[in-house]
Parts: C-alpha cells; sequence; structure tokens
C-alpha cells in the first residue's frame, strides 16, 4: 500500500504539470494561428466604389444615378481569398494580440500574366501578415503585468477594389488600415497596376502611360487641384486666397501626389488618403480623369491602351 501511494504521490505533481502545459499549450495555440479561405467572389469596382464623394468638406457616400443599374454592372473577375493570422497572447483583459487580415483577389489561370499576377499578390500579402504579427514577447509581458487599454490588440486590415482585369491589365486598390495604438487606426491606401511583359506581370509607373514631352504633368496637376477644390479638400490654395475661412495649412500638388492611382476602362482615377490633401476628418478622395481629357498626351503605344476595351487590340 506504502508503494502504491509513493507511487501516486510521484504522478500527481507530474499528472498536474502534463495538465498546465496541455491548457498553457491550448491557450497559445488558441491565440497564434494563420486562416486562408476562399469567400465567393470578386467583383469589378464601379464609379460607386470609387468616387469618394465630399459634401461640405466631409466624405458622403457615392450614389450612382441609377442604383439598380450599378449592382447588374457587377462581374465576377476573381476568387476572393481571405488570409487572417493572430499572435501573442491574452488573458481575460491583459497581455498584447496582433491580428492581420487580408482580402485580395485570385484571378482565374487564364494566362502566365495572370498567374504571375496571383504569384506576386500572395507572397507580397504573406510577407506583410507575418511582418505585421511579429510579437514583441517583452511588450505581452509588460501587459501582462501592467495593461493599457492601446496596446491591448493591434490590428491590420487590407481590402481590395478591382478596376480592371483581363489577360493582359490588372489595376487594384488596396484600402489599407492599421492600429498599433493611439486615438484611432491609421488607413491608407496602395494601388497596384501590372501589365503583360511576355507573360510576366510588371507593375506599371504613372509616367509611363504618357508622352514625356507633353507637359502631362502640368495638366494633370491642374485638373486635379480644381477638382480637389471643388469638393472641400481644406489643404489646397482655395481659388480665392482672401477667404477669411481658408484653413492655414496648404499644399500644391505634383506629380508625386499621383503615386496612388488606378486605370479603369473609362478613366485614370488618382486617390488621396486621410491628411494628404485634407484633415482627417474630411476621410478619403478620389479625382476621376476621363481618357478623354488625357488623350493628347498618350503615347500611340501607351499601356493605358491595355486597361481601354476599344483598344486592347491595337498595343
Amino acid at each position: 500500500m506504502q508503494f502504491v501511494l509513493n507511487q501516486l504521490g510521484r504522478a500527481v505533481p507530474a499528472g498536474v504539470a502534463v495538465c498546465l502545459l496541455l491548457v498553457c499549450g491550448g491557450v497559445y495555440w488558441g491565440q497564434n494561428y494563420t486562416t486562408v479561405s476562399r469567400a465567393g467572389d470578386i467583383t469589378l469596382a464601379v464609379e460607386a466604389d470609387l468616387a469618394m464623394a465630399h459634401e461640405d468638406g466631409v466624405q458622403a457616400h457615392a450614389t450612382p444615378a441609377n442604383e439598380a443599374a450599378a449592382r447588374e454592372s457587377r462581374r465576377s473577375v476573381a476568387t476572393k481569398i481571405v488570409t487572417k493570422r493572430r499572435a501573442g497572447l491574452g488573458l481575460v483583459n491583459r497581455g498584447h494580440s496582433t491580428v492581420y487580415e487580408a482580402t485580395f483577389p485570385e484571378f482565374p489561370s487564364t494566362s502566365s500574366f495572370l498567374r504571375d499576377v496571383n504569384r506576386i499578390l500572395g507572397t507580397s500579402h504573406s510577407s506583410d501578415m507575418a511582418e505585421f504579427t511579429t510579437v514583441d514577447w517583452s511588450l505581452v509581458w509588460d501587459e501582462l503585468r501592467t495593461p493599457t487599454w492601446s496596446n491591448r490588440e493591434w490590428s491590420g486590415i487590407v481590402t481590395t477594389d478591382v478596376l480592371c482585369a483581363t489577360d493582359q491589365a490588372v489595376s487594384l486598390l488596396e484600402h489599407r488600415s492599421e492600429y498599433t495604438g493611439g486615438a484611432h487606426p491609421n488607413p491608407w491606401f496602395v494601388s497596384r497596376n501590372f501589365i503583360d511583359d511576355h507573360g510576366k506581370a510588371r507593375e506599371l509607373k504613372l509616367a509611363e502611360l504618357f508622352d514625356p514631352s507633353s507637359g502631362w504633368a502640368d495638366q494633370l496637376t491642374l485638373y486635379c487641384s480644381n477638382d480637389l477644390r471643388r469638393q472641400g479638400a481644406s489643404y489646397l490654395a482655395p481659388l480665392d486666397d482672401t477667404d477669411p475661412n481658408a484653413v492655414t495649412r496648404i499644399v500644391t500638388l505634383d506629380a508625386d501626389d499621383f503615386r496612388t492611382f488606378g486605370l479603369s476602362a473609362t478613366a485614370l482615377w488618382i486617390f488621396f488618403g486621410p491628411y494628404h490633401v485634407g484633415t482627417y476628418a474630411e476621410g478619403n478622395y478620389s479625382v476621376k480623369v476621363p481618357y478623354e481629357e488625357l488623350e493628347r498626351f498618350l503615347t500611340a503605344d501607351s499601356p493605358a491602351r491595355l486597361f481601354r476595351p476599344s483598344e486592347r487590340g491595337s498595343r
């Protein structure tokens, strides 16, 4: 009997230790994981998605003239991929975790170009996710001991609009937002414009669209400045500089401000995030520049023609 009791005396602590390890492991693995899923289709963006309308200097939801027609014009162009990773350790209201979720398109493998676009998108989002969710365990320990609300959970979110998708050209606008403490998340745009370069996907720069001697940058600056003033962007100098209500911070646009751009079937779009041409409260701005306004600045073999249905075969 004494032998049995002695064995139990040794086994119980070991059993408790194993149970604690299992519980800790369950808590850890329950908060540190990666998932990838296919969640339906991504449809081609319509103007209502891209026109970030403003009323009295405040962003409002754009409403298409014919909402039913806008819904009908949407067509599926890709499978929606949702990848999510959570990392860190949180117990009740203590600890520190990071969460990253990206939604992006996976295009049909109808050409080597589109397959390469899929590869680039998958690789870049995996890299961004791994970087964002790298855990600072010293911060986790600090937050377990002395919690602060701003460090409890940091988050990164990416969603994607598809402006154009063909076997030769793809234009994407990524809406990104990160919260790493502070009063509010930090949103911004990332645009990705790809063209077919001998079966490989090559990212397009805005200047490639235009004849370099045409003066395109000055004209585009003038067009965007006037449109943003019309929308009420408060950081741009007012046309009437005697306006007593004009804000003191003044921004003068140039070609470097147009790096976030997209190409649809009908227009060049320029996107501006918070603080770029207005206050955070104003939200985002966009400017639509119809191709008709740009025609005289384009070269005969401009890559812009790959995004226009009537001209895809002419280049």
